[in-house]
């Protein structure tokens, strides 16, 4: 013969309870991610629907503009002097970034596979350090390399754009392998 065990009154208030709790905290969490989503993508919309407006409606006066129009894409991609060669400059970023890419990608591998497996004094160190630096993103050392590619006369080059300081910022790859 097999019981169930009837859980007492103060239990069954203590499991209400949590419950009530929980669906609490749940409804808190959802409206300030609701508020954050709301925060963040307003003023992705807003600019996406600029770009849709005429040259008065740039002005914010109203959220959704009265009249849309293609114009401002149609200007920058074929009028030669609007923004001075767009779709070339957006070229050379893509080639530039491309190009970034892949050699930063090849060095970290090395350098995280270097790490993972070789047993060495300091390792741990390095591997702190990588870490410690990877908490920072990268622009935040974009004016000082500017500066510094500035004053050496390689920003005017055209192909020293090509190979930038972020090579040598090592991703930890590493933590991945261990």
């Amino acid at each position: 013969m097999s019981t169930t065990a009837v859980p007492s009154a103060a239990v069954q208030k203590q499991l209400k309870q949590g419950k009530v709790k929980k669906g609490i905290f749940s409804v808190i969490r959802h409206l300030v991610l609701a508020l954050l989503a709301f925060i963040w993508l307003v003023p992705i919309a807003w600019l996406l629907l600029t770009s849709f407006s005429t040259d008065k409606g740039i002005n914010f006066t109203r959220f959704v503009p009265e009249s849309f129009t293609m114009w401002n894409y149609v200007s920058i991609m074929t009028q030669p002097d609007s923004v001075a060669q767009f779709p070339r400059w957006f070229m050379n970023t893509l080639v530039v970034a491309c190009f970034n890419c892949v050699i930063s990608t090849c060095f970290v591998l090395m350098v995280a596979y270097a790490i993972s497996c070789c047993r060495f004094k300091g390792r741990k160190l390095l591997q702190n350090l990588s870490v410690t630096v990877n908490l920072f993103p990268g622009v935040l050392a974009m004016i000082a390399v500017y500066f510094v590619l500035k004053h050496l006369n390689r920003l005017l080059c055209r192909n020293s754009s090509l190979f930038t300081p972020s090579q040598f910022l090592t991703v930890l790859l590493a933590a991945f392998s261990l």
